[in-house]
């Protein structure tokens, strides 16, 4: 069983089912490292995580496990992959610990920061959505379409697929957009806002806020 560790982490960590632990990961409160690159934490601006099944043809062959980290300047990729199951268990313990200590050292500020620029009637933008106080303007862009909607946050729906965040106009279900967990940037940012807008009471706030 391995150990579990805090937000603060620095690990000997292998990169597949059938490498050696030679890898060197730093995530603390003013920096994240892997082996000689590193990057200031409150310099970071965007983050995305997940894991995809392998495949060959119809059938699996192991897992993909995806951390990028950037700043305006510089960007740290990693990437984990288990071949046949073999290290399942090793993977899934370092893939939560180090998305447990970005979200802990990075992604809480990411949220204030963002709610910040809401609040003072300005937007946030992640993927083809942006946000602000009144709701959410979807960029849709597709083979058949290409139009901006604004959707009034009493009219918002969303739900957390296993790859996506997904959201919905409830009146007009035509209009609807994807945010992929591995192409888009601050997606859980995203989801975070919506839980506290529109599960936790937030929108109340909002709406109380003087133009």
């Amino acid at each position: 069983m391995e150990t579990p560790v805090s937000e603060d982490i620095e690990e000997k960590i292998k990169l597949d089912s059938f490498g050696a632990r030679t890898h060197v990961v730093v995530l603390r409160k003013e920096r994240f490292a892997f082996d000689t690159t590193e990057i200031r934490v409150p310099a970071i601006t965007h983050f995305k995580f997940g894991i995809k099944i392998m495949q060959i043809g119809m059938f699996p062959v192991g897992r993909r496990y995806q951390i990028n980290i950037k700043t305006p300047e510089k960007q740290i990729n990693l990437v984990f992959r288990t071949y046949l199951g073999i290290g399942n268990n090793y993977f899934n313990w370092l893939f939560e610990a180090l998305v447990d200590g970005i979200w802990l050292q990075i992604g809480e500020r990411l949220f204030r920061e963002a709610m910040d620029l809401v609040r003072a009637g300005k937007a946030y933008a992640v993927g083809n959505c942006t946000i602000n106080r009144q709701g959410i303007i979807l960029n849709q862009d597709t083979p058949l379409t290409k139009k901006l909607h604004v959707i009034p946050w009493a009219d918002v729906s969303y739900e957390k697929k296993y790859n996506r965040l997904v959201i919905n106009s409830k009146s007009n279900h035509q209009v609807w957009a994807n945010l992929y967990f591995l192409d888009d940037w601050n997606v859980d940012v995203l989801m975070d806002i919506l839980d506290w807008l529109l599960q936790e009471g937030g929108l109340a706030e909002l709406e109380n806020i003087n133009p």
